[in-house]
């Protein structure tokens, strides 16, 4: 029954990719014949995810059309879900798929694609000296972190890629496996160091879905040879450039567009959309109704009350930049010192999406601090506030709104973070002062501004949360917080999307893309729909 269920699943994912590669080949067939001669390329990152192949298919032709430039299909995942050094197997598999235009090959053929790039190392070419050299710089992690090679910043993306790899909460550069997994992040920014230097001429534009990790690599790099890239995502589209090389920072650089909205309709959409966050009715299933079973044993503990809201661990904890120590444990531990110099309750909250390894990483803290206290991470917002939590802790997290709008104070680890010109959070000027105000809290005071949170949450969610794709499709959580696969990343979506096909949705589409690229900005936002540009002049 498990085979014949597995064959008939197969054989549908097939037909739908089938009917899918035919949709494309008759929309985009002319743009493939237009650049037949023209050396000139972009790049789209390749991968296997159904509801992305749709959103490439035409962000990928409107970028080629623009230059005039092929489209060059590359892989980004070496590192982080393949080997550096591909098997012979593999390489001859991969062309057989290719050959064949099977699979995800075969739809990345079907909207223009022409080559398919792969990182390809050669031995003969590896500079070890230059390398060890590299290497014997690192002597603790945050040289690890701040690694620079030829001037381009990459040791924030390798920190985080290992991260992710051992599925470790922090580096241990005298672990045996740290030397060969640094020497094939080298062996990796070469390649790409020489293949984009090499092409620098030709190669127009960058498309990505992904800019942490060692995915970052290719933007990076292209950042120094001035050539521009564009992360996209069902809801956005973002320019990356040596000014703009931590995409999040999209809401601090639209603060000034607030100013063309109505004051009562901003704070309507927000304040209805965060009452069903911090509720637990939001959609995203990111909140829980469970009940906090040791509430009254913490109600019992006299003196403050504070709410550390972690991180997942390995969850590119570099995303927004450097903070002020080297990772998400290293500022647990740094706070479990400060526990043990306080009277206060320490309530430790996992991240609501935290991997089960990362639930052991906590406990060993808990172990080593007794003032720390573990609480589950399905707990809700009210249960957490009915033990009367006096501050809030985070990194850089969306508390930084959530519990503000229920007048709890807020206190971020990081300066880089996207709520840093609002008024409702706040951000240290540096690690003393952090350090200053955990130690005397009852003196640390400041004005939460809701009319802040308000505009924050509608240029986030609203004005810079674009369905320039017009799927109307929202990926859901199941209980555990894990974002269902149905719809978004299965096949079944290309027969939805053409479903809904038509000539007009194809232009608006396309329209919408052409308007953003022929802007200054660097997020797509809605001023550049076409069924917005008249109504918000």
């Amino acid at each position: 029954m498990i085979i014949f269920n597995n064959l008939k699943y197969n054989l549908k994912k097939t037909l739908d990719i089938q009917k899918f590669k035919k949709h494309n080949n008759q929309l985009f067939q002319l743009k493939k014949k237009n650049n037949k001669n023209n050396d000139k390329f972009i790049l789209v990152e390749f991968n296997k995810w159904s509801y992305l192949h749709i959103i490439k298919s035409y962000v990928a032709n409107v970028v080629s059309k623009k230059y005039n430039a092929k489209i060059y299909a590359f892989e980004n995942y070496t590192l982080i879900a393949d080997e550096i050094d591909k098997n012979f197997i593999k390489k001859i598999y991969q062309k057989f798929l290719i050959f064949f235009s099977l699979g995800s090959f075969g739809i990345y053929k079907s909207f223009g694609v022409q080559k398919f790039i792969a990182p390809n190392i050669n031995k003969k070419n590896i500079n070890l000296k230059k390398q060890n050299l590299i290497f014997n710089q690192i002597r603790n992690k945050g040289d690890f972190l701040n690694l620079k090679i030829n001037n381009i910043h990459v040791g924030d993306l390798f920190y985080d890629t290992y991260l992710k790899v051992f599925k470790c909460a922090t580096i241990n550069i005298k672990d045996r496996k740290f030397k060969k997994f640094i020497f094939d992040c080298f062996n990796l920014f070469d390649w790409w160091y020489e293949y984009i230097s090499r092409n620098k001429k030709l190669l127009k534009s960058i498309i990505v879905v992904h800019t942490v990790y060692s995915f970052g690599l290719a933007t990076r790099i292209a950042n120094q040879f001035k050539i521009g890239s564009l992360k996209i995502s069902h809801k956005s589209i973002i320019k990356i450039d040596k000014k703009n090389k931590y995409i999040t920072d999209d809401v601090n650089k639209n603060k000034n567009n607030i100013k063309f909205f109505n004051k009562q309709k901003i704070n309507k959409f927000a304040k209805k959309n965060i009452e069903a966050i911090v509720s637990g009715k939001s959609k995203t299933g990111k909140n829980y109704n469970t009940r906090l079973k040791n509430r009254f044993k913490i109600l019992s503990r006299t003196g403050c009350k504070i709410l550390v809201s972690c991180h997942s661990f390995s969850d590119a904890p570099h995303v927004y930049g450097n903070f002020f120590k080297n990772d998400f444990y290293d500022w647990l531990n740094f706070l479990g010192e400060i526990s043990n110099k306080t009277s206060y309750t320490w309530l430790i909250k996992p991240h609501p999406l935290t991997y089960d390894q990362d639930i052991g990483f906590i406990k060993n803290l808990i172990n080593k601090y007794p003032n720390f206290f573990l609480i589950d991470k399905k707990y809700s917002n009210q249960e957490i506030l009915n033990t009367k939590i006096d501050l809030a802790l985070t990194c850089f997290g969306t508390i930084n709104f959530e519990y503000p709008f229920m007048n709890i104070k807020v206190l971020n680890f990081s300066k880089n973070n996207q709520f840093k010109n609002y008024n409702f959070s706040y951000t240290p000027k540096n690690i003393n002062e952090y350090k200053k105000i955990l130690m005397n809290i009852s003196k640390f005071k400041y004005n939460i501004n809701k009319q802040d949170i308000y505009n924050w949450y509608f240029l986030k969610r609203f004005f810079l949360d674009v369905d320039f794709m017009n799927f109307k499709l929202h990926p859901t959580r199941d209980l555990d917080g894990h974002l269902l696969k149905k719809r978004f990343y299965e096949t079944g979506i290309y027969l939805e999307w053409m479903k809904k096909f038509n000539k007009d949705k194809h232009l608006n589409i396309v329209n919408n893309v052409k308007n953003f690229l022929d802007s200054r900005d660097y997020y797509l936002n809605q001023f550049h729909l076409e069924i917005n540009r008249e109504k918000f002049k």
